[in-house]
């Protein structure tokens, strides 16, 4: 096999990847009434520890409208808080609450104790290389996505 069909392969399963995560942890998340988009902003603003709207939707190629719509009802949480931009009069920034955090904190812990036994069976050296090929073609796809001219902040 060439390296195109190593990485088509490797594509080819993310899709079901991506849905049976989504199932695990979307279950999860329900059991506190949060909603897979809403841990993305929450997990965008844990990386960052502030971002603005727009910033958000360029990282998770979102229209800035839906990442609002998403970021309001985690405020209506008392999840993340709303602060001024110096940089910016009328893009406010978005964090963490201390709420938010603590809740992060548990759903990341949650979220290991479901990755434990996978983990188990797997040689660390393999997943860190698979780690390190998939931010690669991450970003290279993320690249490409922007180049099709498809502006996440409309």
């Amino acid at each position: 096999m060439s390296g195109e069909d190593h990485l088509h392969a490797v594509l080819f399963t993310l899709r079901p990847l991506q849905t049976s995560t989504a199932k695990v942890l979307g279950e999860a998340l329900a059991e506190i009434g949060l909603s897979l988009p809403e841990r993305a902003i929450m997990e965008q603003l844990n990386a960052a520890g502030e971002s603005t709207v727009p910033q958000i939707g360029r990282s998770l190629l979102l229209p800035r409208q839906v990442v609002q719509r998403l970021a309001d009802a985690v405020h209506d949480r008392g999840l993340i808080e709303f602060v001024p931009n110096p940089a910016h009069r009328r893009s406010r920034l978005l964090r963490l609450s201390a709420a938010g955090r603590q809740l992060f904190d548990q759903i990341l812990a949650q979220e290991m104790r479901l990755l434990a036994p996978i983990a188990e069976t797997l040689d660390p050296r393999d997943v860190e290389a698979c780690a390190r090929v998939m931010t690669a073609l991450n970003a290279a796809m993320h690249t490409m996505a922007q180049q099709l001219g498809d502006d996440p902040e409309q």
